[in-house]
């Protein structure tokens, strides 16, 4: 019978280590926005089928205040994107059928 030589609570550490090590590895953003959609192997323009999303006027930075989180509990736009109410964004509707790739 062969034992192992490593405790544990040496193993339990070095995992814990490894897995914070790979987390440091890559940072993302959690907050995309997502233009444009792939039909039938085709990139449409962007915002042609997609509801384009206002910024968020309390941003002053132009680059984050596409991206900014809301974070009202009250508010619809938690829910539905800034604006959502306000129909001034017209997209279109892409006809897709089952079985298509999207």
């Amino acid at each position: 019978m062969k034992h192992d030589t490593l405790s544990p609570h040496y193993k339990m550490k070095t995992s814990v280590l490894v897995i914070a090590g790979f987390s440091l590895l890559h940072q993302v953003n959690g907050h995309y926005t997502f233009g444009r959609l792939i039909f039938k192997n085709i990139w449409t323009k962007t915002w042609e089928y997609i509801r384009q999303i206002s910024p968020d006027a309390t941003v002053s930075d132009p680059e984050i205040a596409w991206i900014g989180p809301k974070t009202e509990p009250g508010s619809m736009d938690l829910r539905c994107g800034r604006n959502e109410s306000i129909a001034w964004f017209q997209p279109n509707t892409a006809t897709i059928d089952a079985g298509d790739i999207v």
